[in-house]
C-alpha cells in the first residue's frame, strides 16, 4: 500500500514539475532517488495531495523543481478531430475549442509542462501526424 502510494507520489511529480534549467520533467527514478536521500516517510493511509506537497518540500533540497505550465494552439484535420479531442481533454484544461465548418478542430489547450512529451505523442498517433500543435507564450 506504502508503494502504492509513493508511487502515485512521484507520478504527480513527474507531471507537474520540471527541471528549471533543462525545462525537462525529472524521471520518475531520479524523484524516487531523492525521496531516499531526503528519507520522507510515506503514510498508507493519509491523502496523496496532502503528502505531495510535503515531499516536494523535503526534496526541493536535492532536485531543483519548478511548477510550470504550457499553452498550446492545436489544430487538428476533420477526419481526426472526435479521436483528438478525447486525447486532449484527458491531458489538460481545453481553455478555448472551435469547431470548424469543415470539421476541423482547433483548441487552445493548458497542460503541466511535464506531460508535453506524452501529449504530443499521443495526438501524433491519434492524428496519424496531422496535427499542428503550436506554443502559446
Amino acid at each position: 500500500m506504502v508503494d502504492d502510494k509513493k508511487k502515485q507520489i512521484i507520478s504527480m511529480i513527474a507531471k507537474s514539475f520540471v527541471d528549471p534549467r533543462t525545462m525537462l520533467p525529472h524521471p520518475p527514478l531520479r524523484i524516487e532517488q531523492a525521496l531516499q536521500d531526503a528519507k520522507v516517510v510515506i503514510y498508507p493511509f493519509r491523502d496523496v495531495n496532502e503528502q505531495a506537497k510535503k515531499v516536494i518540500d523535503a526534496i526541493r533540497i536535492i532536485l531543483p523543481l519548478k511548477s510550470e505550465k504550457q499553452k498550446f494552439k492545436i489544430v487538428v484535420p476533420p477526419q481526426f478531430a472526435p479521436q483528438s479531442i478525447g486525447a486532449l481533454k484527458s491531458f489538460g484544461d481545453i481553455q478555448k475549442e472551435e469547431w470548424g465548418a469543415d470539421g476541423s478542430l482547433t483548441a487552445i489547450i493548458e497542460i503541466p509542462a511535464g506531460v508535453r512529451t506524452a501529449l504530443l505523442e499521443r495526438l501524433g498517433s491519434v492524428s496519424k501526424g496531422a496535427a499542428q500543435v503550436v506554443e502559446v507564450k
